[in-house]
């Protein structure tokens, strides 16, 4: 006999496995101990990671500052080509557009690391609480009581 025919035939048991579920659900929610891991400060965390961020973006943007230096031919060349490009599309002084197009893309790659460097971070927290797990003892089931 197949369940959907079980099912019509004996649609009371459907209700009553329904409503055992969600009684169990409710009580295991109830009757559950605490989270194995700490409580923690969002306003400390966000704070933290923000100082993280601040400071690796400060050191990406300057190692990549001391790259770009105008009198390297390549960076020339690019302010060059940039700056002609720019003579017919902006008003006024096309190499200073091109100078600061050049920040812009330092400043984006800069936010790229940060970020690479913060996701690492992160990863690495979880595999140290992750490999932790282990040593945390197991909570005992209410239904053993």
């Amino acid at each position: 006999m197949g369940i959907v025919r079980f099912a019509l035939k004996y649609p009371h048991t459907f209700y009553v496995v329904a409503a055992l579920i969600l009684f169990l659900g409710v009580t295991a929610a109830v009757e559950m101990p605490t989270d194995i891991f700490p409580e923690i400060n969002i306003p400390v965390v966000s704070v933290i990671s923000g100082t993280i961020m601040n400071s690796r973006l400060h050191f990406h943007w300057n190692r990549l500052i001391e790259d770009i230096n105008p009198a390297r031919p390549v960076v020339q060349q690019f302010l060059d080509a940039h700056a002609n490009r720019f003579e017919s599309l902006i008003p006024g002084d096309s190499s200073r557009a091109a100078i600061k197009l050049l920040s812009s893309m330092a400043q984006r790659e800069a936010l790229v690391l940060t970020y690479n460097d913060l996701l690492l971070l992160l990863g690495a927290l979880f595999v140290c609480r992750l490999m932790l797990l282990p040593l945390v003892r197991q909570p005992r089931s209410f239904l053993a009581h």
